[in-house]
This record gives structure tokens, C-alpha cells and sequence, in this order.
């Protein structure tokens, strides 16, 4: 749930295990979380952030942490965090480019252990955070595309995922820094830059 009334829904059967900080959501594939699409979904600015354990890389190409795209079509993809190979990606499409800016991550997230990933976008750059350290930026400065797709949350993985949190603002690297050691907090998520955060949810299941 969130401060703008999202609701996740569970597809398939998602079970709940030890998280990071409390109780996380245990996903294999085809089994996922999926918020209803509203307008406030869709962002041309935001901070995508996420607690992950991946208990085994399963080799498919679309391991989506978080995502929000129209079925297949990744030209409709307005953000994606995902894994691929063993390492993470910060992904949104741009005028019908599927890969218009495109952040591959460094370190390998598939060795058991979690590892707290942020992507950021202000209009000017994105970048990829792992554990707190940037990994990837790139100068970018187009438009991300929209879509009427549902925010789908650990879809394709075998692992945990906790602590989601999707703003409609770019935080910087201190902010996104409290956030990996503080968990969520008020303190970075004033009302006009929450899009939705997911990971309250757990505590109203």
C-alpha cells in the first residue's frame, strides 16, 4: 500500500520470508505482485528503490524486479529494474526505443546475499546504484515513454524482494544512501514526490 492508496495483488502464490528489514516477498516465476496502473504510475522523473536476494539466476531474460511496460512491448517500457546474467539493470524506453537509456550494473547480485539496488533519472542523467556505490550513469535527457501497463513487482525471479519504493523525483546519492540504511523514510518522501511505495505492504497483509 502507499500514501496514494496503491494496492498490491498477488498472481500466483507469493509467500512471505525473513526480509531485510522485516518480512519480504518470495517470488519464483510466474508468481508476482501486480499494482493497478493509475497516471500517477507513470513518470518522467523518479527514484526506483529495492532490497533484492536472488536465490539463483534462472536464465531467463526478463528476471523484472520492478517494471511497468505493456506485455512484451519494451518500446512502452517506462521503468525497469531488473537482472540479467548476474548483474542489474536500470532500463526505460524513449520515442519507440525500447533500451533508450540503458544502466548495466558491475557487481554480481546472484550470490545469495542481498543487495540493495536505486535507479535515477532527473531529466539531465540516470544512474545505477548497487549497495549504495553508483556503478552506471549516463547523460540523458529525453522524455521516458508511458503506458497503461500495471507495475508488476518480482516478476520472472527466484529470490526475495523488499523495501520497494517508487518516487516521482530523482534523490541524490546521501538520500538514496539513508534510505539503504534507514529504510524507508518520511524524511525522504515528502507527499509531492511519492509515487508509491510498496514495501508497507507487508505490514497490512
Amino acid at each position: 500500500s502507499s500514501q496514494h492508496k496503491h494496492t498490491a495483488k498477488v498472481e500466483g502464490k507469493v509467500k512471505w520470508d525473513q526480509g531485510k528489514i522485516g518480512q519480504a516477498g518470495q517470488f519464483q516465476p510466474d508468481n508476482y505482485f501486480v499494482v493497478d496502473h493509475t497516471k500517477t504510475l507513470n513518470l518522467s522523473t523518479f527514484t526506483i528503490t529495492v532490497w533484492v536476494k536472488f536465490f539463483e539466476d534462472t536464465g531467463g531474460g526478463e528476471q523484472n524486479i520492478v517494471h511497468k511496460q505493456e506485455g512484451k512491448d519494451r518500446s512502452t517500457r517506462n521503468y525497469t529494474v531488473k537482472m540479467w546474467e548476474g548483474t542489474p539493470f536500470f532500463i526505460f524506453a524513449s520515442k519507440g526505443d525500447g533500451e533508450a537509456l540503458k544502466l548495466r550494473g558491475t557487481s554480481k547480485i546472484t550470490d545469495g546475499n542481498w543487495h540493495h539496488l536505486a535507479g535515477s533519472y532527473d531529466k539531465t542523467k540516470g544512474i545505477l546504484y548497487v549497495d549504495g556505490k553508483m556503478e552506471a550513469e549516463k547523460n540523458f535527457t529525453k522524455e521516458p515513454s508511458t503506458n497503461s501497463a500495471d507495475l508488476r513487482i518480482g516478476d520472472g525471479i527466484n529470490g526475495l524482494v523488499d523495501e520497494v519504493q517508487i518516487l516521482s523525483s530523482a534523490l541524490s546519492a546521501a538520500e538514496i544512501r539513508s534510505v539503504m540504511k534507514n529504510g524507508i523514510q518520511l524524511s525522504v518522501q515528502p507527499q509531492d514526490k511519492t509515487a508509491t511505495i510498496w514495501g508497507r505492504l507487508k505490514n497490512a497483509r
